[in-house]
């Protein structure tokens, strides 16, 4: 399996597309950010749409991620609470200001007119390397491993739920995306479940 972080914020999908010709007030792209419910809130997310501007890396692409507060004073994520201060309507560049969010980027789901759709998940992560800046301090590629020792799978279980976090996702390399359905190609292993972890990683 490919086993990453499985984070509690605000789930993202990003429509990138760069401006044809000169700079359009002085931005390279034209930024669409959506909601799991494909709710448009990219006004919401200036510091996101800001960081995208320098730190992409293609003439088109859709990625997917989640955006979480990040305290950078102690290199840590917020709890949920404090990233959902930022899903709002008014007072945006305040609570931009106050709570800044890092986007850990999972998914690739087109790139420059080609759909990736239909390519194995080891492919998409591999082409999403490419598209996101390695100096990025708001956009991040999600850590990775791929394991297929139960131990070494609750190892990585026991060190996320430490560092605050939700759990993990276990992904079978092959798998391709299909929007709103993971079947048993994913599979999400959360703090609540910790009671019973090793019977379900089994």
């Amino acid at each position: 399996f490919i086993i990453e972080t499985k984070y509690d914020g605000l789930r993202l999908q990003v429509h990138i597309q760069k401006h044809k010709g000169h700079a359009v007030d002085r931005e390279k792209y034209a930024v669409k950010i959506f909601t799991r419910g494909l709710e448009i809130v990219t006004h919401m997310y200036p510091d996101i749409v800001q960081a995208i501007q320098t730190d992409i890396q293609c003439d088109d692409c859709i990625i997917e991620g989640e955006a979480l507060g990040y305290d950078s004073d102690n290199d840590k994520f917020l709890p949920f609470q404090d990233t959902m201060q930022r899903k709002r309507k008014h007072d945006i560049a305040d609570a931009a200001l106050r709570i800044p969010l890092r986007l850990m980027t999972f998914e690739l789901l087109y790139v420059d007119g080609e759909s990736y759709l239909s390519q194995p998940l080891s492919q998409r992560k591999k082409k999403l390397a490419t598209v996101i800046s390695e100096s990025s301090t708001t956009l991040k590629l999600s850590p990775m491993s791929v394991e297929s020792e139960s131990a070494k799978i609750e190892s990585f279980f026991d060190t996320y739920i430490a560092d605050g976090l939700e759990g993990i996702m276990a992904k079978k390399p092959d798998s391709i995306y299909k929007p709103g359905a993971r079947e048993y190609s994913w599979v999400k292993l959360k703090r609540s479940y910790s009671s019973k972890v090793n019977d379900t990683i089994d």
